[in-house]
């Protein structure tokens, strides 16, 4: 192996990895212009999605 790159997805703003894939959920529920999903509660900072004025099921 040449070269290797590695990402720290602890810096991500809730500390977690899990962060990237509720990212995507996130921005994919708004360009399908969803009113609203459910999600696992795995953020540490929930109302980061809860910014894009998703309603997010149980919250």
């Amino acid at each position: 192996m040449k070269e290797l790159y590695i990402k720290e997805e602890g810096l991500n703003p809730t500390g977690t990895f899990k962060a990237r894939g509720i990212s995507a959920a996130v921005s994919k529920a708004m360009e399908l212009k969803v009113d609203g999903f459910t999600m696992p509660r795995l953020a540490t900072r929930p109302e980061r999605p809860r910014r894009t004025g998703l309603d997010l099921d149980g919250d």
